[in-house]
């Protein structure tokens, strides 16, 4: 594969051909897996086995393991891959071991000895792009399929690892590389009347590909939301019960709660999966330090971040005490004219908290207007201390948010910014080619359009980008 990242550490980078190793699997398990890769593979699990022959390929060995003076580790499950057999096209073999710390530090540091590298971020799968056993997109299915924590993300995971959504951007690549060579023909046959390759003509057909790519590049928020996250803010002031119900929705004491105010300093973020009728929703939380005037400098920090968190939020939870209704929503009304300036298409939930306070279980009127008049969603109470509505508020929260999960079947999707910035250069490209005054720049225009795709369709992209691409993992 050529093109790829280079390394400041010499032997040591995505280009190395040493043998690498790491624990394949998470913390905390009864069964822990650890990967191994590269030439060395075979002789280092010789060793590591006290074996003196082969190991069956892609056959489960029961086997121990021994360290250095012959320290037996671990009990282990043992398979190994021949180079055309194995996840990275390069001999490896994995450990399923039991999954006590102790037990994989040991593995990992015997490993080391013997002569395995630790693997970088993502090199797995990195030399599984390298040795064509997987695409670019591809691997990067593989890693949101890991992170997947709702039902959205894992489809959508699940069909850019079996390819399903290629055949869209394929053929967008496949119509550039024919523009393309329209255009480089126009050259040739450009002092004769030749319909089908005048320059207005080919502009067309670029112009239809550069809404086509315009709108690929417009679902990038959706994606981003359905894999990473929808971010969600909550705030007010002092004591309203943030915090409370920050812990009540997570079900466990995340934030600090007391009845000193200002307590929260900083932003406190967690992520939840809800449920709701159409899926479940994965939730960013971000409890922040209440709304006040104040001379405190740690808190006005604060408070600035709890701002700038309701400028990136998807969706702001406004937090309001029934018992101090009238200074909160004082404050309230100019920092949700602010929040609404800073961001588009942003969703707002008011909240009255400390619900088993309120005697008649009504929301009093002036919070439902002012609900309205800031295009709130919902404005419902809630109780912390005996949770109270925090069942419905979560099922409300992940109903709202499912507009933006919504997606036709096989449709693609953006959800890594490094294929918004490649659909973006695309777009560029094209609108360059449209103003092209000559069939020369305009063919070279395309030419880059289709280089620039390359992320997305399989191609090997330049050295940058890939290493951004697998630092990532």
């Amino acid at each position: 594969m050529a093109n790829l990242p280079k390394s400041g550490l010499s032997g040591s980078g995505y280009l190395s051909q040493r043998t690498i190793a790491a624990l394949a699997s998470g913390h905390g398990g009864a069964i822990a897996l650890i990967r191994a890769s590269g030439p060395e593979s075979g002789q280092i699990l010789q060793e590591l086995t006290g074996r003196a022959s082969s190991f069956v390929p892609r056959h489960m060995t029961r086997c121990p393991l021994f360290g250095g003076g012959g320290e037996r580790l671990d009990d282990a499950l043992v398979c190994f891959y021949p180079t055309q057999e194995s996840f990275t096209g390069e001999e490896s073999f994995e450990l399923f071991l039991h999954g006590g710390e102790i037990v994989i530090q040991k593995v990992l540091d015997c490993l080391r000895q013997l002569g395995a590298g630790k693997a970088l971020p993502g090199e797995f799968s990195f030399r599984a792009v390298r040795n064509g056993k997987m695409t670019v997109v591809q691997a990067q299915a593989v890693s949101d399929l890991i992170t997947a924590q709702s039902d959205r993300a894992h489809e959508l995971a699940i069909e850019k690892l079996v390819g399903g959504q290629r055949e869209r951007v394929l053929k967008l690549a496949e119509a550039l590389r024919r523009l393309m060579t329209m255009g480089e023909l126009g050259i040739d046959f450009s002092d004769q009347d030749v319909a089908e390759l005048s320059l207005v003509r080919l502009k067309k057909d670029a112009a239809v590909l550069r809404e086509d790519l315009a709108r690929l590049e417009a679902t990038f928020e959706r994606g981003r939301r359905i894999q990473q996250g929808v971010s969600v803010a909550i705030l007010g002031l002092p004591n309203a019960g943030k915090s409370s119900l920050f812990n009540a929705l997570l079900g466990e004491d995340r934030s600090i709660v007391t009845p000193v105010a200002g307590t929260t300093r900083d932003v406190v973020r967690e992520t939840l999966t809800v449920k709701g009728a159409e899926g479940s929703v994965l939730l960013r939380l971000s409890d922040t330090a209440g709304l006040r005037s104040t001379q405190d400098e740690i808190e006005s920090l604060g408070i600035d971040r709890s701002l700038n968190a309701a400028q990136q939020s998807d969706v702001v939870i406004w937090v309001i005490d029934p018992q101090t209704q009238d200074e909160g929503l004082r404050v309230l009304r100019e920092w949700a004219s602010l929040s609404r300036q800073s961001t588009a298409q942003k969703l707002h939930v008011v909240v009255v908290t400390k619900g088993d306070l309120v005697s008649d279980g009504q929301i009093p009127v002036l919070i439902q207007d002012w609900a309205k008049q800031i295009g709130a969603v919902a404005c419902c109470l809630v109780s912390a201390r005996d949770f109270t509505g925090i069942e419905e508020l979560s099922a409300l929260l992940a109903g709202a948010c499912s507009g933006w999960m919504g997606r036709k079947p096989g449709e693609w999707i953006l959800t890594s910014e490094i294929q918004r910035e490649a659909v973006g250069a695309a777009v560029q490209d094209l609108d360059r080619a449209l103003s092209a005054p000559e069939y020369e720049f305009f063919a070279a225009d395309i030419r880059q359009a289709a280089q620039s795709l390359a992320p997305l369709i399989g191609q090997t992209p330049t050295d940058e980008i890939l290493g951004r691409i697998f630092s990532q993992f």
